[in-house]
Parts: C-alpha cells; sequence; structure tokens
C-alpha cells in the first residue's frame, strides 16, 4: 500500500474517533426527538416547553415553526424511550395532540425557516 493511502486511512480514523466523542459530552449518549405540536397555540407554547426541559434527561434545543414541532436531545441513560416522555407530557395537556416524527434534526432544520433555538437554564446539553 503507498504511504499516501495509509496516511489518509489513519487520518479518517483519527477524524472519525474525534467525532464519536464530540457527540458523547461526559461519557452521556444523546437521542434526537423530533416532537409534533400540529395544534400547538400561542397560549400554550411557553408553558410546554417549559415543561419539557422540567422532564429529567430532556433538552429543549430548537422549535421549528414550518414543521410544528420541538427538536429535543434526550439522554438515554435517563430516558430509555421516548414514551415515556410522550406521556408525560400528553399527560400534562391533554388538549394537545402530540406525536413523534421520524427523521433526523438535519433534514428538519434544512427545510425550516423559522427555527427558534433554546439552551435549558438546568442543562445546555451537547452544541448542535
Amino acid at each position: 500500500m503507498n504511504v499516501l493511502l495509509k496516511s489518509f486511512i489513519l487520518f479518517c480514523l483519527v477524524l472519525v474517533t474525534y467525532k464519536t466523542k464530540a457527540q458523547n459530552i461526559a461519557g452521556t449518549e444523546y437521542d434526537q426527538l423530533i416532537l409534533g405540536v400540529p395544534n400547538i397555540s400561542e397560549k400554550n407554547f411557553d408553558n410546554i416547553k417549559n415543561n419539557l426541559t422540567s422532564i429529567p434527561g430532556v433538552i429543549v434545543k430548537y422549535y421549528c415553526n414550518e414543521h410544528t414541532c420541538f427538536l429535543i436531545l434526550v439522554d438515554s441513560n435517563v430516558q430509555p424511550d421516548f414514551n415515556t416522555i410522550l406521556t408525560t407530557i400528553s399527560n400534562k395537556f391533554p388538549k394537545v395532540k402530540f406525536n413523534i416524527k421520524e427523521g433526523e434534526f438535519d433534514s428538519v432544520t434544512a427545510n425550516c425557516d423559522t427555527l427558534i433555538p433554546y439552551i435549558n437554564t438546568t442543562d445546555s446539553g451537547p452544541t448542535r
């Protein structure tokens, strides 16, 4: 194998290792949850956001107005599945219809003209 190819492979391995560590801050793995709220009103918007941030292991990163959804990071050590979050928030707001949307943050943020960033006051979590 030529030296240039070996150097390239080594560089790629270092890059992959660095990226993996950047996604796991202080040993915590975060899952991406896209929580749809199709019938959200301005009246209960802040209440929903504040209640989401009060759930242990939940970090609200963004709200997308076009897709009416919150982009949330979930500490998989604290919240092993999304159903607990969905049940908790649905019980607090029984008249609001929540749903878990398929996809990843990048697909939503790329198609969102009004992306509102949030930082939890208790935990800023990993940066995007």
